[in-house]
């Protein structure tokens, strides 16, 4: 993911780049997780097919409960000049 855009009159606030955001849902509620939103798994310019998605002070805890117990978790994604070709999750 690499920002591409020009900087167009005003100039571009976004830094020019490309970046990809993660946060993680409790799919019956909709509600994120605790420690698994969006602004503590941020990726910013990085090409590569195999991007580990971490979340900073995030406890895998809470995600492996989540996991064991059969409850369903969702993905939400939040990207800019980024192409996403699959998520997966290992315990």
């Amino acid at each position: 993911m690499r920002w591409t855009g020009g900087n167009y009159v005003g100039g571009s606030d976004e830094g020019h780049a490309g970046y990809v955001m993660v946060e993680l849902l409790d799919a019956a509620s909709g509600q994120p997780l605790p420690g698994f939103t969006h602004d503590k798994c941020i990726i910013v310019n990085q090409d590569s097919l195999a991007i580990p998605l971490r979340w900073q002070g995030a406890s895998p805890a809470v995600l492996e409960a989540h996991a064991r117990s059969g409850q369903q978790v969702k993905a939400r994604i939040y990207f800019r000049q980024a192409t996403i070709y699959a998520l997966q999750y290992q315990l």
